[in-house]
């Protein structure tokens, strides 16, 4: 993947991106948060995977490695044909942003799922993103209804390790299908 170039006037460029054509466990952009922008955004379009009891999960990185430094994170999720939603406080993970839960529908292969990841303005260190994301498929996670659910989440970085890139995975299984996109924004 080639760098596409700057922009100006504060309208999206770019970066890189990668069409998932056959099952592979991970896609990896390492390096792309060079400090050329304020706002970085990773987003996800029909992301399919073959394991339907799965989460897909992204991790920073750092000069080629996995950084697991803790988050804290909050967010709302919950099902869009059912009453049921819940909030999620004060929590921490081991350096990962679930992108889904630990279940993505019944038929993974007709399970999508779709995000939009925003790395906000700090160039040196990121220590926030914010992601909004729908699920789309026959899961039962949020009730009984289960065809649709949403998910709001933030991060926030506990401490100040920095990180130029990121690794889009499943916490079992591959990826099945999807494109993958990063944008700087000025």
């Amino acid at each position: 993947m080639s760098y596409y170039g700057k922009g100006n006037n504060g309208r999206p460029v770019l970066l890189r991106k990668y069409d998932v054509t056959s099952a592979v466990s991970e896609v990896t952009f390492d390096g792309v948060f060079k400090g050329d922008f304020d706002w970085h955004y990773l987003i996800g379009v029909d992301v399919t995977t073959d394991d339907a009891s799965t989460a897909i999960r992204i991790m920073r990185r750092a000069s080629g490695s996995d950084v697991t430094t803790t988050l804290d994170y909050m967010g709302q999720r919950g099902s869009n044909t059912s009453a049921n939603q819940n909030t999620m406080t004060n929590q921490t993970v081991g350096g990962y942003f679930d992108i889904t839960a630990d279940e993505t529908g019944t038929d993974a292969t007709r399970q999508t799922n779709s995000f939009v990841i925003s790395y906000i303005a700090n160039p040196t260190h990121m220590p926030t993103d914010w992601g909004r994301i729908l699920t789309s498929g026959v899961g039962t996670y949020y009730g009984s209804a289960g065809d649709d659910w949403w998910h709001e989440r933030t991060h926030q970085l506990i401490g100040n390790t920095p990180f130029d890139g990121v690794r889009v995975h499943c916490a079992s299984g591959n990826i099945s299908n999807g494109t993958f996109f990063i944008y700087g924004m000025a």
